[in-house]
């Protein structure tokens, strides 16, 4: 069988603000994924606002195990993972001072894959 997968970066608004219009694109952007109906989402640039807004999402709530999207797991912004298959071992992964990465594995059928958002 098939797996779908999505990335996305959401764009972190904390600079330039007013041009990133987070307020207009973020229900456009959840619409989408609802659409897309992916196995698995990478979400990049996940600001504590848009996460909030995500995890109100009937089907995020039914649909989809979360990756951590408390303020220990983005500060500022950070990076999400959505799977419709159950999630074990995620971790955060520090590349630098201020960057991070999320690594999960998913168990899909019979097999365990590493996911590295």
């Amino acid at each position: 069988s098939k797996l779908k997968l999505l990335t996305y970066n959401v764009l972190m608004n904390q600079f330039q603000a007013d041009r990133i219009c987070s307020e207009e694109r973020y229900p456009l952007l959840l619409n989408a994924l609802e659409k897309h109906d992916a196995d698995i989402v990478g979400l990049q640039e996940v600001t504590l606002a848009f996460a909030h807004m995500l995890m109100q999402q009937d089907w995020v709530r039914k649909h989809y195990y979360v990756t951590e999207v408390s303020s220990l797991a983005l500060p500022l912004y950070g990076q999400v993972i959505l799977s419709k298959y159950p999630l074990t071992d995620v971790r955060i992964v520090h590349l630098t001072a201020r960057k991070t990465s999320v690594l999960a594995t998913v168990q899909w059928e019979d097999r365990q894959l590493q996911v590295c958002n």
